[in-house]
C-alpha cells in the first residue's frame, strides 16, 4: 500500500486519466462569405463522419463488411485503413457522410466505431462566383480563391476541453469550465462582405456561357467594375466549376483566368495610348494624319489597316481603329514616354486585388525594346496584360483619368457582427492623365466608336462608350501566332456622361467562320450586361426622345 500511494502513484494517476478522461475538440466555426447586399455565398454546417478505435474493434473483417455495405466503399480498403494505423486509437473511416448513413452506422452498435460531427463547407449558389470564392479541403483549409487568401481570418481559433468518459470512452461530463486547452472558448472565424453583387454576377456568367456556345469558343472572361471607387461588381470565367464538387472538375476549369492568363490586348489598348499622347501634347484629336490608304512604312516595318484609310483625324484613328494612325502616335511619344504611361496605367505590376495567383503580365523593360516597339505597343502588341489589369486601366480612363485599385472585400465582420478593417487596404487613387484628356477620349471618341459601329453594341435608353479589340493568340513555346486563333474583346461603360459601370468581356478562340472580331463576339455580351445592370440598379435613362427616335431609325437602316 505504501508503494502504491508513493512511488507508483504518479504512474497510476496518469493511467487513470488516460482511461477516464478524453480530450474533446471544440472547433471554431468557419466564417461565412456574403455579397454586397448580404446574400449568402459560402457557409459551414455540421456533417457526421465515421471513425474507428482500432484497439477496441473486436472483429475487423466483420465490422468492415457491415460498414462497407452502408457507406458504399471497399471492405478491403476499410480493413487496410484500420490495420495500417498501428497502435493509434483513432482513424477516420468515412468523412462527412449523409445523416441516413450516420444513423445506419449508429444502429450497428459496433464496438470501436463512432460518429463525430465535422464542419462542412458548402456553396448555396453552386458554380456562381466559383473562381472568386475558391474552395476548401476536406479538413476545412482554404485551397483557392478567397477561401485561401483569407484562410486565417475565416478559420478562427479552435479550443479543446477534457471530459470524464464512460467505459466506451463516450464523454459524459466536462471536467470544468477552465478545462479548455487554451483557457478560453473557441474564437469563431471572421466573415467577409464582398463588393460583388450576386445578381450582376449571374448576368455576366449567363452572357459568357451564351457567347462561348454561340461562337463555339474555347473560353471567356468578364469583369464588371464601378469606375468611381474601383469596386469589382462581378468577375467570372467560363468554363466554370461547382466548388461543392471541385474534385470532379478539371484543373483548367478552376483557374481564375481574369488574374492568371495574360494576353495581348490588341486594339483595346489604343484609347490608353491616345490619352498618353494628348497628355504629352504631341497630338490633338482634331489633328489630321496620313494613314497611307491602308499601308504605311515606319522605317523597315510595314503596317496595315483592315480598311484602307487616307487622311484621318486622330479621333477618327480611334473610331476606325487604325493601326497606322496609332503607329504615328507611338513615334511621336517615343519609347520612354510610352513606357512610362504603360506602367502608370498599372501594366507590368499586380493590381493588388484580394485574390491569390495574380500575374504581373508581360511588359519588357525599356532596354529590351526594339525599333519596332514604339509602333507595336500602341496597337496592343509586344506586351501581355491580364483582364483585371485592363479592366482597371479602362475604369480609370472613364473615371476622368483617376485610377483606383480594384477592391473585392468591402468589410470583415467578427463573430459578434462587429466590423473590422480588411487585411489589405487598396492603395490611394492616382491621376494617370488629366481629366479633360480622359473625357475627350472616353466621352467623345469612344462614344462615336459605339454609335458608328456596325455591331450590336448600342442601347436605346443609355449612351454607351466603348472600344473593340481583336488580338491574335501567340504560340506558347515559340515565336509567332496560332493560325485562325483570336481573342475578341470589348470594353464598355455607361451612361457615357457619368459612367457608373464599366465592363470587359474577352472571348478566346471563337470559331473563325462564326465571327471573331471583338465587336461581334464580345460586344453583344457587354451590351446585355450593361443593359441588365443599369435596369437592376434603377439608373435613369440618359437619352431624350429625339435621340431615341434617331437611334431607332439608324438601327432599322443597318
Amino acid at each position: 500500500m505504501v508503494y502504491l500511494q508513493t512511488a507508483a502513484r504518479p504512474r497510476a494517476l496518469l493511467h487513470r486519466d488516460r482511461q477516464q478522461t478524453r480530450r474533446v475538440n471544440l472547433p471554431a466555426q468557419r466564417g461565412s462569405i456574403y455579397d454586397t447586399r448580404g446574400r449568402l455565398l459560402a457557409a459551414s454546417e455540421s456533417r457526421p463522419s465515421v471513425f474507428g478505435d482500432p484497439q477496441r474493434i473486436k472483429d475487423i473483417g466483420h465490422a468492415a463488411s457491415q460498414l462497407a455495405a452502408i457507406l458504399g466503399t471497399s471492405r478491403d480498403g476499410l480493413i487496410e485503413r484500420i490495420e495500417g494505423r498501428g497502435h493509434t486509437r483513432f482513424v477516420w473511416l468515412a468523412r462527412k457522410v449523409s445523416p441516413g448513413e450516420a444513423q445506419a452506422v449508429r444502429a450497428l452498435d459496433l464496438a470501436g466505431i463512432g460518429i463525430q460531427d465535422e464542419s462542412h463547407r458548402f456553396y448555396p449558389n453552386g458554380s456562381t462566383l466559383a473562381h472568386v470564392l475558391g474552395f476548401v479541403s476536406i479538413d476545412g483549409e482554404g485551397l483557392e480563391g478567397l477561401e485561401f487568401q483569407f484562410n486565417d481570418r475565416l478559420t478562427g481559433e479552435s479550443a479543446a476541453q477534457y471530459a470524464w468518459c464512460d467505459l466506451r470512452r463516450r464523454p459524459i461530463w466536462r471536467k470544468s469550465e477552465s478545462g479548455t486547452a487554451n483557457g478560453t472558448a473557441p474564437r469563431h472565424g471572421d466573415s467577409l462582405v464582398l463588393t460583388i453583387d450576386l445578381v450582376v454576377q449571374r448576368y455576366v456568367e449567363e452572357a459568357l456561357e451564351h457567347a462561348v456556345t454561340q461562337f463555339q469558343a474555347e473560353s471567356a472572361v468578364g469583369i464588371v467594375m464601378s469606375p468611381r471607387d474601383g469596386d469589382v461588381i462581378a468577375m467570372a470565367g467560363y468554363p466554370t466549376f461547382d466548388p461543392n464538387y471541385h474534385r470532379e472538375s478539371p484543373r483548367a476549369h478552376k483557374r481564375n483566368r481574369c488574374l492568371t492568363d495574360p494576353v495581348e490586348p490588341g486594339s483595346c489598348f489604343k484609347p490608353l495610348i491616345m490619352s498618353a499622347a494628348l497628355s504629352e501634347g504631341v497630338a490633338r484629336l482634331d489633328e489630321t494624319v496620313d494613314c497611307g490608304s491602308g499601308v504605311w512604312f515606319f522605317g523597315s516595318r510595314r503596317m496595315r489597316d483592315t480598311h484602307a484609310n487616307g487622311t484621318l483625324t486622330f479621333e477618327d484613328v480611334l473610331v476606325k481603329s487604325s493601326n497606322i494612325g496609332m503607329g504615328h502616335i507611338g513615334t511621336r511619344l517615343g519609347d520612354k514616354a510610352l513606357y512610362e504611361y504603360v506602367r502608370a496605367y498599372g501594366f507590368g505590376s499586380r493590381t493588388g486585388i484580394d485574390l491569390p495567383g495574380e500575374s504581373v503580365g508581360i511588359v519588357a523593360p525599356l532596354r529590351k525594346w526594339s525599333s519596332y516597339s514604339k509602333t507595336s505597343i500602341p496597337i496592343g502588341q509586344e506586351l501581355a496584360v491580364t483582364p483585371i489589369q485592363l479592366a482597371t486601366a479602362f475604369a480609370a480612363l472613364v473615371n476622368g483619368g483617376t485610377l483606383r485599385p480594384p477592391r473585392l472585400v468591402r468589410m470583415v465582420l467578427d463573430s459578434a457582427g462587429r466590423q473590422n478593417p480588411p487585411a489589405r487596404q487598396p492603395g490611394p487613387p492616382r491621376q494617370v492623365v488629366p481629366q479633360e484628356v480622359a473625357d475627350a477620349v472616353a466621352k467623345q471618341a469612344l462614344v462615336r466608336m459605339v454609335n458608328e459601329s456596325p455591331h450590336d453594341i448600342k442601347l436605346a435608353k443609355y449612351q454607351v462608350l466603348g472600344k473593340t479589340g481583336t488580338a491574335q493568340v501567340p504560340y506558347r513555346n515559340r515565336r509567332g501566332y496560332e493560325p485562325d486563333a483570336y481573342i475578341g474583346s470589348f470594353l464598355g461603360a455607361a451612361p457615357a456622361h457619368d459612367p457608373v459601370v464599366s465592363v470587359i468581356v474577352m472571348i478566346r478562340k471563337p470559331k473563325r467562320s462564326l465571327g471573331y472580331y471583338g465587336g461581334k463576339v464580345a460586344g453583344p455580351a457587354v451590351r446585355e450586361i450593361i443593359q441588365k445592370t443599369l435596369a437592376y440598379w434603377d439608373i435613369p435613362p440618359d437619352r431624350d426622345p429625339a435621340s431615341l427616335a434617331t437611334l431607332a431609325m439608324n438601327t432599322a437602316a443597318e
